[in-house]
């Protein structure tokens, strides 16, 4: 069995008892039965899955975004549809507009410190922003295609990089540059 030791004990309990409270939860809400029995009976699956995707050791700290970044990813959940919103208006207006300043082109944004999670949060929320595509991505980079010179330099400003890393607090934080 792995051993998910760390110098935080937070984190190993939240590791080894998160999942359980989130499968419960998760159980409970699709159910709708609360009787006894079936209470009982939940909680003997899924302490009998716990068991058993322990035993696969198949479950790395990655692999329970969840617990890591609750907090810190609502908060960037909330700062990202604002981006969107703002960057849907403003795609709108370059593309109606009678002289539209569009000027594509292929940025490259450096990725730092962040883990593979984090890239794919990254790459993702680049996508998802109107004006911009994840084209590659890298250890090292982010290739993205961007619709013009507006989006482009809000990305190599590296705000959403920062905010990216910001989800998970880490000891020793390095930001995009």
């Amino acid at each position: 069995m792995r051993n998910f030791q760390t110098d935080d004990t937070k984190i190993t309990m939240k590791f080894r008892i998160g999942p359980v409270i989130i499968l419960m939860l998760f159980w409970l809400l699709l159910s709708g039965y609360y009787t006894g029995l079936l209470v009982s009976l939940g909680v003997l699956s899924i302490l009998g899955v716990k068991f058993i995707i322990n035993r696969m050791d198949i479950v790395d700290h990655e692999g329970q975004p969840i617990l890591q970044f609750s907090i810190g990813l609502l908060a960037f959940h909330a700062w990202l549809l604002w981006k969107i919103l703002q960057s849907n208006f403003t795609v709108a207006r370059m593309i109606l507009s009678p002289d539209p300043k569009l000027n594509p082109r292929l940025i490259e944004l450096p990725t730092g410190e962040m883990n593979d999670m984090e890239r794919v949060i990254y790459a993702n929320a680049i996508t998802l922003t109107p004006g911009t595509l994840t084209t590659d991505v890298s250890d090292e980079r982010i290739q993205v295609h961007a619709l013009s010179d507006v989006t482009a330099k809000d990305l190599l400003s590296g705000e959403m990089g920062r905010r990216v890393q910001a989800i998970r607090p880490r000891k020793n934080k390095k930001a995009v540059k």
